[in-house]
């Protein structure tokens, strides 16, 4: 079994009707650039497939899906939860759910593919808090149009999900969500649940978000022994790379000064209030978060 380069994720769930019958709800299928081990996929044991059609209601491929039973309280197949991976097949006229031997769904591939462009201009340098992107979707097919937002900090060579799926033409972007970088771009994607298009947007210059600094211990308003050393534990991370930050971490206290360097050190305070900080420096940015704790 080939391992196909471009594929739709599938989620949904199955449900019984008034009439005791299966019907199968999911979310519009968007199409992926991404090779998956369809051998694995294929040997799965379910009662559950995907049935792409030809012309002629040709079969092409039986797709097996994985079911699970929604947290209802009680194990009952009246409802179930559904995810599976479908391979894009060009010649894919319709596509059937099947489940039991019975069909519960399915759709036929829209002949017509949704155009889209984005219309939002932006400056060389976001510096303003949020951002507004606008983008229009010409559909003359009957199905559902849904879009998602992606943005990129590397020219396009990996892309971080921004909101949830809409049916709008437009969403207002916090910049703090926004990872820096020189070559930054959004890009939407529409989907008619089968037909996928990309449009992304000009290049622009987003700066660098500062680290994100984190105390795991000591805890805040909390009270400990002077006779017993403490332990200072705290992480650091740089946003922009979701790399974690093991270098330049400095421990301080109001009362006692610097205390130490790194993660994790331990260290012995004097009697008192203390307020103690992480501080971290990548760059020109700094990041430092305090807590408050008494030492007896």
């Amino acid at each position: 079994m080939a391992n196909y380069r471009e594929y739709f994720t599938l989620i949904g769930y199955l449900e019984k009707n008034e009439k005791s019958e299966y019907r199968f709800t999911y979310l519009p299928m968007f199409k992926k650039q991404r090779t998956v081990p369809f051998d694995e996929i294929m040997e799965q044991k379910t009662d559950m497939f995907a049935l792409l059609l030809g012309e002629n209601n040709r079969e092409i491929l039986r797709v097996p899906l994985s079911t699970s039973h929604l947290c209802s309280g009680e194990e009952s197949l009246d409802e179930m939860a559904l995810r599976g991976y479908i391979p894009y097949i060009e010649e894919t006229k319709e596509i059937q759910f099947i489940f039991e031997n019975e069909k519960v769904g399915g759709f036929k591939v829209p002949e017509e593919k949704p155009e889209l462009r984005i219309l939002s201009k932006f400056e060389r340098t976001i510096t303003q808090k949020t951002v507004e992107l606008n983008w229009s979707v010409n559909y003359r097919g009957s199905e559902k149009v849904q879009a998602k937002v992606l943005y990129s900090n590397d020219d396009g060579k990996t892309w971080q999900p921004l909101g949830n799926r809409t049916e709008k033409q437009e969403m207002i972007i916090k910049a703090s969500d926004l990872r820096g970088g020189r070559q930054c771009c959004f890009a939407v994607k529409v989907s008619d649940g089968f037909n996928t298009v990309v449009a992304e947007s000009e290049r622009f210059f987003v700066p660098d978000l500062p680290p994100q600094v984190l105390i795991l211990d000591p805890l805040d308003g909390e009270t400990y022994e002077s006779e017993r050393s403490l332990l200072l534990n705290g992480q650091a991370y740089n946003p922009n790379t979701d790399e974690e930050i093991t270098d330049q971490l400095l421990w301080e206290s109001s009362m006692d000064g610097k205390l130490a360097e790194g993660q994790l050190a331990q260290v012995q305070l004097t009697k008192g209030e203390h307020k103690i900080t992480l501080n971290t420096q990548q760059g020109k940015l700094k990041s430092d978060v305090t807590i408050s704790i008494t030492v007896k």
